[in-house]
């Protein structure tokens, strides 16, 4: 059996000695059976404290690929859909402890999520909102696809793009004292293309490139200088 990769749900500042995980149970149906995943469903039956089964796992470091700014004070933008808001929730657990614990200045932190339905799946949704509560997530905007009744921003580029003045505000500071916004994108390859789509059309709207060629360039000149961050599958 192949190894599963997961990404950490957790920041060791406040869970030194444990790793969290966010894991999308695998139940698929093909002429009316159920094939369940192997690995999620093993995980999703285990009973906190009550398991004896011991897991083997090997822990590869994300630094210098997708990891936070090395100043608290840097804005961050982060942007997921589905498990994919699980690096997320490490990031802002530890914003919270820099909220707490730093010297100077913490930047602000925009969060965008995607899932199906509010009741359903908005994953860590009470943790999150008691964030908003506490000033460490100065946006947080959801995307429902399969809300009933149907959401006018059915996925996350769409509110990404609802919301483009403010990401450009961040990204693109006019005062140029501020430190510019690092964009986080984590989940689908499809998901990270729609979203890379909206912010060439950001660039082309707000008149950092006149075309789609010279928006994809721009959008490269962010990768290349880690301003614009993916961690896609």
């Amino acid at each position: 059996m192949q190894p599963r990769r997961y990404s950490i749900a957790s920041s060791p500042h406040l869970f030194p000695k444990e790793a969290h995980l966010a894991v999308g149970v695998v139940d698929d149906v093909v002429n009316g059976k159920h094939y369940p995943g192997l690995a999620s469903s093993f995980l999703a039956h285990q009973v906190p404290g009550e398991s004896k089964a011991v897991l083997r796992a090997n822990f590869k470091s994300s630094k210098g690929v997708f990891e936070m700014p090395p100043d608290a004070e840097t804005p961050i933008i982060m942007i997921s859909a589905g498990t994919g808001i699980a690096p997320f929730r490490g990031f802002l657990q530890e914003r919270a402890y820099q909220h707490k614990h730093a010297s100077g200045p913490v930047g602000e932190c925009l969060v965008f999520f995607g899932c199906r339905r509010e009741d359903q799946d908005r994953i860590y949704g009470d943790e999150f909102d008691e964030y908003v509560k506490e000033g460490v997530i100065s946006g947080l905007h959801v995307a429902y696809s399969r809300q009933i009744p149907p959401s006018a921003r059915k996925y996350v580029q769409h509110q990404v793009l609802a919301n483009a003045n403010e990401i450009w505000r961040m990204m693109v500071p006019l005062d140029k004292s501020k430190k510019p916004a690092v964009v986080y994108i984590c989940g689908s390859g499809a998901m990270s293309r729609d979203v890379r789509t909206t912010f060439r059309s950001m660039a082309i709207s707000f008149g950092a490139a006149k075309d789609e060629e010279e928006a994809d360039k721009f959008i490269q000149k962010l990768i290349q200088s880690r301003q614009y961050n993916e961690d896609v599958w």
